[in-house]
């Protein structure tokens, strides 16, 4: 029998918050959570999304699920040493690894639960804050800012 692995999760609310400036979508009407859902939905045509935060790669991919809810994978790039076995003894090896956590977002009620995983960060508060600032960084050319909060 095949014992399954359990994982922890964690629960947060997200928050838009919109630029003090006004832009020309907001002018025209367009809300931040119609910015938010035009951003997951473009993972349909973009597939995934990288970025570099300070030297550190980060690769997002998301689908719907349905209507509201999308499931998300967030990863980080880590660079780790392995050791390989060679004739003269071990030799260290470098390989470039990503670890990821993977996220279900609600949009009607703006919560997500995410997985858990300290490869990504020491604890959930750090984890919480990079998944924050990196999703925070493909939004600000919409003009928004994102926050998460951990609910108790």
């Amino acid at each position: 029998m095949s014992e399954e692995k359990l994982k922890d999760y964690f629960i947060v609310r997200y928050s838009l918050i919109p630029d003090t400036q006004i832009d020309i979508d907001t002018a025209i009407g367009i809300s931040k959570e119609s910015k938010f859902l035009n951003w997951l939905s473009s993972f349909n045509t973009d597939g995934r999304k990288e970025t570099t935060h300070y030297g550190t790669n980060y690769a997002l991919y998301c689908k719907p699920l349905s209507e509201n809810c999308f499931f998300m994978s967030f990863a980080k790039e880590l660079h780790e040493i392995i050791g390989e076995k060679t004739e003269d003894g071990i030799k260290e090896k470098p390989i470039i690894n990503y670890k990821k956590c993977n996220i279900f977002i609600h949009t009607l009620n703006q919560w997500m639960i995410i997985e858990k995983n300290l490869d990504i960060a020491s604890d959930i508060e750090h984890q919480k804050n990079y998944i924050a600032t990196i999703i925070g960084k493909f939004l600000r050319p919409q003009n928004l800012y994102f926050e998460l909060g951990i609910m108790t």
